[in-house]
C-alpha cells in the first residue's frame, strides 16, 4: 500500500508540475516532494491542490484522484495503528518473557545442565548459556539474524520458534510440564490468546469442553487443522486465504469420511443428510434442518462463491463466476464459520463411529481392536 501510495502521489506531482501554473502550487508540490511532511500536513498539501482544481477547469480527473489518494493515506494510517495495537500485547509479552529467560530461568531447575554456567563468587549466580546461531543453525536450518536480541521487541513468529524450541531440546523433558505452566501464566498475564500446548504454541480456538479429541488422520487431518490456525493469525492477506484453504482441505476429507459410511441406517442418503443424522436421529427437528443448510451453504460457499480450492474462474457446477476473496476480515469470518462446523461433525463422527464399533463387539461377540495411547488420546 506504502508504494502504492508514493508511485501515485509521483504521478499526480508530475502532472501538477507539467501543466498547472507554479506560481499556485509550487510551492505545494515542492513541500510534497520533500518527503518530510507529516500525515495531517501532507493531506493539507494535497487539499492546496484540490482547491486548485476546483478553481480551474479541465482539473476533475486529477481532483477525484486526490481524494482517492487522500482516502488511501487515512486507510494506511488505519491500518498502522491497528497493527500498532495488535503487536503491543506481544512486545510487552516478549520484554517480560525475555528477562525471566535470563534472570530466573538458570536457576528454576528446568533448563538442561549444558545450557547454564555457574559463576561462584559473590554466592553463586546461575547465567543462561545459549549459542544461538548454533541453535538456529541445527534446529532452524538459518543462521541466526539477532532476533532475540531487541530486549522490547520481537516478531510473534520468531518468539513461537523460540518457545517451542526451548520445550523441545532445551527444557528437561520431567520439567516440561512446569515450564508450559510458566509460560502460559505469561501469556495469561499480557492478555496473548496462546497457550503452549503439547510443546506447541497454539492459537486458543474453538471455545467448548470437550478435551482429549482423538487423531483421525495427522496428515490428511489434524495436521492442516493446526497449520491454519497459525496462519489465519497472519498480518498478510495471503496467509490468511492459504489458511481458508487448508481449513476448507481439513472439511472436505472429514466430509469424505461422512460419505463413505454405509451401514443400514445411512443408506441412499446424501452427504448432507449424513452429516445431521450423525448429531440427531430426528429428521423433523430443528436441528437437522440447521445441519443440513448449514452443510449446504458451506459447500455452496466454498465450491461455486469464492475462489477457496479452485482455481478455475468459473464454477464447473453452475458456470457463474467466482468471487475473488480480498477482504480479510471476511476471510476469517468465513474461516471460523468452517472450523466451527469442522470441530463438531469431527466430535460427532468419533461418537456415531464409536457407537458402531460397540455394535459390532456385541453382535460379532468379539474383542474390540486394540488401539494405541497415542491414536486415543492426542489432543485436537
Amino acid at each position: 500500500m506504502k508504494k502504492e501510495i508514493e508511485m501515485q502521489l509521483t504521478t499526480i506531482l508530475n502532472i501538477f508540475k507539467e501543466h498547472a501554473r507554479a506560481e499556485y502550487v509550487g510551492v505545494y508540490i515542492e513541500s510534497l516532494e520533500s518527503g518530510t511532511l507529516s500525515i495531517p500536513e501532507m493531506i493539507f498539501d494535497l487539499n492546496k491542490l484540490i482547491e486548485y482544481c476546483e478553481q480551474n477547469d479541465g482539473w476533475s480527473n486529477e481532483q477525484q484522484e486526490i481524494i482517492q489518494l487522500i482516502e488511501k493515506i487515512r486507510f494506511e494510517v488505519q491500518r498502522e495503528d491497528a497493527k500498532l495495537k495488535e503487536e503491543a500485547p506481544v512486545n510487552r509479552f516478549w520484554t517480560a518473557f525475555r528477562e525471566w529467560m535470563y534472570t530466573e530461568l538458570p536457576s528454576a531447575d528446568l533448563l538442561c545442565v549444558q545450557y547454564i554456567e555457574y559463576d561462584n563468587w559473590n554466592g553463586g549466580t546461575y547465567y543462561l548459556s545459549l549459542d544461538f546461531d548454533s541453535l538456529c543453525r541445527m534446529h532452524f536450518g538459518t543462521p541466526y539474524s539477532n532476533q532475540y536480541e531487541d530486549k522490547d521487541h520481537c516478531a510473534f513468529l520468531d518468539i513461537k520458534a523460540l518457545i517451542e524450541l526451548f520445550y523441545r531440546e532445551l527444557i528437561q523433558v520431567q520439567k516440561r510440564y512446569k515450564f508450559t505452566v510458566e509460560v502460559n501464566k505469561m501469556l495469561s498475564r499480557f492478555s496473548m490468546p496462546y497457550e503452549l500446548k503439547s510443546g506447541k504454541l497454539i492459537k486458543k480456538g474453538y471455545k467448548t469442553s470437550q478435551k482429549n479429541v482423538p487423531i483421525i488422520n495427522f496428515q490428511m487431518l489434524e495436521s492442516k487443522i493446526q497449520w491454519s490456525e497459525e496462519r489465519i493469525l497472519g498480518s498478510n492477506w495471503l496467509d490468511k486465504h492459504t489458511a481458508l484453504n487448508y481449513i476448507t482441505d481439513a472439511l472436505q476429507y472429514l466430509l469424505s469420511l461422512i460419505n463413505g459410511i454405509s451401514n443400514q441406517e445411512l443408506t441412499g442418503k446424501s452427504l448432507k443428510q449424513k452429516s445431521a443424522l450423525m448429531a440427531t436421529a430426528n429428521e423433523n427437528s430443528k436441528m437437522y434442518s440447521v445441519l443440513i443448510r448449514e452443510v449446504n451453504e458451506i459447500q455452496q460457499i466454498v465450491n461455486e462463491f469464492f475462489d477457496i480450492r479452485h482455481n478455475e474462474y468459473l464454477s464447473v457446477s453452475t458456470k457463474k463466476e467466482r468471487e475473488p476473496l480480498k477482504d480479510s476480515m471476511f476471510i476469517e469470518y468465513l474461516y471460523n464459520r468452517i472450523y466451527g462446523l469442522l470441530f463438531f461433525l469431527k466430535g460427532k463422527y468419533l461418537i456415531f463411529q464409536s457407537g458402531n464399533r460397540q455394535q459390532n463387539v456385541v453382535q460379532n461377540d468379539s474383542t474390540p481392536d486394540n488401539e494405541s495411547f497415542w491414536d486415543a488420546n492426542l489432543p485436537f
